[in-house]
């Protein structure tokens, strides 16, 4: 019998192939012990960090109610800036109002026709700022101290260089009054320029029972809702003491002619002109043109 050749090629086997889901769940038991064993790497530094943490809170806590005497000197030294509050917020002494805004002339004008002029002027004293929001409230008395009529005027740029002026005209009131009272709320520190400052006047002549002039505003606006007070003097009025007429300085106010403006623009010369035929004027021109808010 002849002999056979040598086995070739693969041996077979007989234990049986590998189940692949059972392959699969092994990986994924490995992955969790993985992710286990990476979680823990941190977790405990973290854990030791928090314990830390709390220990410190604690001793600062503790610390400020220790027996070494520690707690009565923070005692004392929170309690004194309470102290020095309550001295920086004391309400700063009261100025008198005189002493912010004053009075340097008052005039009440009885013309003979029932037309009455009023007027006063206010200065700020030499070492004040100028201030705006003045409020001038003037009330008109009868003989009997009866109000007659009450006005209101704001004044801007109140100085201590020229008068800032608040007047008007009552025309026949029922009752005729004989004398002014004034009340005055002293406004704000201000920048703002009187209209004085503003306001000028040029080429003022008097032709007859006519006055003719222009007025130039240096203003950047509109200066709207003003009245042009021109205003006469008389040495000798003032030395009788006359109740037609009072002023505080050494000439006293005889006359005074009211001319309402509703707008003068900046920059034009806005011309003017007055018949003083019923304005009861003394000769020449004004001795003094002032200006003042008309409401």
């Amino acid at each position: 019998m002849p002999q056979l050749p040598p086995p070739s090629g693969r041996p077979a086997t007989m234990f049986p192939r590998p189940d692949p889901w059972e392959e699969q769940r092994q990986r994924d038991r490995e992955h969790r012990a993985a992710k286990r064993r990476r979680r823990r790497r941190w977790l405990i530094p973290l854990s030791i960090v928090l314990v830390l943490g709390a220990a410190v809170a604690g001793l600062l806590i503790l610390s400020p109610f220790g027996d070494d005497g520690s707690s009565s000197d923070s005692v004392v030294t929170s309690a004194a800036p309470s102290t020095t509050e309550s001295v920086d917020t004391a309400p700063p002494p009261t100025v008198p109002p005189e002493r912010l805004v004053e009075v340097s002339e008052v005039w009440l004008l009885d013309r003979g026709d029932g037309v009455f002029d009023w007027g006063l002027s206010v200065l700020v004293p030499s070492t004040g700022p100028t201030r705006s929001g003045v409020e001038v409230e003037v009330t008109l008395l009868d003989d009997r101290d009866e109000v007659v009529d009450t006005f209101v005027r704001t004044l801007d740029g109140v100085n201590s260089l020229v008068p800032s002026t608040a007047a008007g005209r009552l025309v026949d009131p029922d009752r005729a009054p004989t004398r002014l009272d004034f009340d005055i709320t002293v406004g704000v520190p201000s920048d703002d320029l009187a209209l004085d400052a503003l306001l000028s006047t040029r080429a003022v002549r008097r032709d007859g029972d006519e006055l003719t002039g222009r007025i130039r505003s240096s203003a950047l606006d509109d200066i709207t809702d003003i009245s042009m007070v021109m205003v006469w003097r008389s040495d000798e009025a003032a030395s009788a003491d006359s109740g037609s007429g009072s002023g505080s300085g050494d000439e006293a106010v005889v006359a005074v002619v009211v001319y309402e403006i509703e707008r003068i623009r900046p920059g034009v010369d806005a011309q003017f002109s007055i018949d003083l035929d019923e304005q009861r004027a003394p000769e020449g021109v004004p001795d003094a043109v002032l200006w003042s808010p008309s409401s």
